[in-house]
C-alpha cells in the first residue's frame, strides 16, 4: 500500500464533496475541488500499473482485468445510485409531490441506465448520469482501463511520455475551446471525459515506471501533511483562469503524487483512514448533498448546514467501508475460478 496516495485520495474525495456543497454555500466555495478528479486518474494509473502491470504482461486477459475493476468499483457505485434514487423519492415527498405510478417505468429505466454506465447524451448542461453525477469519471476510467490492459501497459517510458504530453496537448485545446477543463460530467460533454482522463492516467503509469527504477528517490522529501494541505488549499482557491487549472492538472497533480510516494512512511493515520473511506465518500455523497439542497434541510443557512452534511457524509462512507464493502466482496467471487487462475500464470 502507498499510504501517501491513500491520504491524497481521501483529501481529493473530501474536496469533491466540498465542491458539490457549493450549491449550499455559494459558487466560489471550493471552486477548484473538481480538479481532484484528475488526481484520481493519476493515482489510478500509478496504482493499477503496480497491481496489474506484471500480470497483464504475463497473460492476464483484458476481460479478466475489467472483471476485477467492475467488481471493485461496481457495488459501491450501485449503492450510491440506490441512495440517490431514495433521496429523489424523499425529496419529492418532502416537497409534497410524490412519485406518480406513471413515473415509475421511466425512473426504473433511469436507474438501469446509471447502473450500466450508459450515459445520457445530447445538447444541454444536464448530467450525463442524473442519479449519480460522479459516474462520468468511472465511465472514463473504465474506458481508459481497457486501453491500459490492451496496449498501454506494454509501452516503454518514451512512448508513455509522448502519450502523456500529446494527450495533455489535446485536452488543453479542448479545455480552452470550452472555456474550462471541467469536461465530462454533462450530457453534451460526456465523450470528452476520455481525453480528459487519458493523459493523467498515462502520467500515473509513467510515474510508476520511474518509481520502479528508483528515480523518484531523487526527489526532495516533503512532509506528507504539507502536501495534503497544499492540495486542499488549491481546491479551495477561487477561480482564476483555465490556464491555471490546466497547469494544476498537468504539473501539480503528478508532482504531488510523485512527492507523496517518496514520503510515504510519514503519512499520518487520519489521512490513511480518510483514504480508506475515499471511494465510498466519492460514490455516495451526492445523495445526501442533493437531498440537503433540494429540501432546504433544517431551514439552515449553508454555512450552518455544511458541518452537519460533512459529518453525515463521512459517517455514511465509514459505514459503507466497514460493513457494505466486505459483504459485497464476500458475495461477489473474486475471480472466474480456475480459468482466471490459469490466466495469471506466467506465459512460457
Amino acid at each position: 500500500r502507498f499510504r501517501g496516495l491513500d491520504g491524497l485520495r481521501g483529501i481529493c474525495a473530501l474536496a469533491v464533496l466540498l465542491f458539490h456543497a457549493r450549491l449550499l454555500v455559494g459558487p466560489r466555495f471550493f471552486a477548484h475541488g473538481y480538479l481532484s478528479v484528475d488526481v484520481f486518474f493519476v493515482i489510478s494509473g500509478f496504482v493499477l500499473t503496480g497491481a496489474y502491470g506484471a500480470r497483464l504482461t504475463r497473460g492476464l486477459s483484458a476481460k479478466a482485468f475489467l472483471y476485477q475493476r467492475i467488481r471493485r468499483l461496481g457495488p459501491v457505485l450501485w449503492l450510491g445510485i440506490g441512495l440517490s434514487t431514495l433521496a429523489l423519492a424523499a425529496t419529492l415527498a418532502w416537497n409534497g409531490q410524490g412519485l406518480a405510478r406513471a413515473d415509475l417505468p421511466a425512473l426504473a429505466l433511469l436507474v438501469l441506465q446509471n447502473i450500466l454506465l450508459v450515459p445520457h447524451m445530447g445538447a444541454g448542461a444536464g448530467d450525463a448520469f442524473p442519479l449519480a453525477g460522479i459516474s462520468w469519471s468511472l465511465f472514463a476510467e473504465l474506458i481508459v482501463n481497457l486501453g491500459f490492459a490492451l496496449f498501454a501497459v506494454r509501452l516503454g517510458k518514451r512512448a508513455l511520455a509522448v502519450l502523456t504530453g500529446g494527450g495533455f496537448a489535446v485536452f488543453a485545446a479542448l479545455a480552452l475551446q470550452h472555456g474550462s477543463p471541467d469536461l465530462g460530467a454533462s450530457s453534451s460533454m460526456i465523450l470528452l471525459s476520455v481525453p480528459r482522463a487519458l493523459p493523467s492516467f498515462a502520467a500515473g503509469i509513467l510515474l510508476y515506471r520511474l518509481y520502479q527504477e528508483g528515480l523518484l528517490d531523487r526527489l526532495v522529501r516533503v512532509p506528507p501533511v504539507l502536501l495534503l494541505l497544499v492540495w486542499l488549499g488549491v481546491a479551495a482557491a477561487p477561480a482564476v483562469s483555465p490556464l491555471f487549472d490546466l497547469a494544476v492538472i498537468a504539473i501539480l497533480s503528478p508532482l504531488t503524487v510523485a512527492l507523496l510516494v517518496n514520503a510515504d512512511a510519514a503519512t499520518p493515520a487520519w489521512a490513511v483512514w480518510l483514504g480508506a473511506i475515499s471511494y465510498p465518500l466519492y460514490a455516495t455523497h451526492t445523495a445526501l448533498v442533493n437531498f440537503a439542497v433540494h429540501t432546504h434541510l433544517f431551514a439552515a443557512p449553508g454555512l450552518l448546514l455544511l458541518p452537519l452534511l460533512l459529518l453525515a457524509c463521512l459517517a455514511l462512507a465509514e459505514a459503507v467501508r466497514r460493513w457494505f464493502e466486505p459483504a459485497a466482496a464476500r458475495a461477489w467471487p473474486s475471480a472466474h475460478g480456475a480459468a482466471l487462475a490459469a490466466m495469471v500464470q506466467p506465459v512460457p
